[in-house]
């Protein structure tokens, strides 16, 4: 059986063939010095499994997680908290502290350090349980 663990995933990956894998298990790293994981490159590993249809396991998020984003009033960003991380796609992280602004572009994605067990292991609101045959 051929498979990649991508855990912890730190960085967007791309894997030439995923056609020649039987197995794709990804989740974030934990611990006392964990780092962020972006959802978009959980997520972007998730959906070319699914297109290559190779069995995909999402492990956990780790010690880190995204915050929801619900705005508050219009217009207004989502509120996030000292100790936020803010993280890019291309992997620039930014620990907020007071005054609470980023010096990060607007896209960044605000994550909360949960720990592990708070932080679960759904993505996009399921577990991906999958094995291969």
């Amino acid at each position: 059986m051929r498979w990649i663990s991508a855990e912890p995933l730190l960085g967007d990956i791309v894997v030439p063939d995923l056609h020649a894998l039987d197995w794709v298990v990804a989740g974030g790293e934990s611990g006392p010095g964990a780092r962020p994981m972006h959802p978009a490159w959980v997520r972007r590993l998730r959906d070319e499994c699914a297109v290559a249809h190779v069995p995909f396991f999402f492990k956990q998020w780790g010690a880190w997680a995204p915050v929801k984003k619900i705005e508050d009033a219009p217009g207004r960003p989502q509120m996030v908290v000292g100790g936020d991380c803010m993280l890019t796609r291309d992997g620039r992280s930014e620990i907020l502290k007071w005054p609470l602004r980023s010096t990060l572009e607007a896209e960044a994605t605000p994550l909360r350090r949960f720990g592990k067990k708070r932080a679960g292991r759904l993505l996009d609101g399921r577990t991906h349980d999958e094995y291969p045959q």
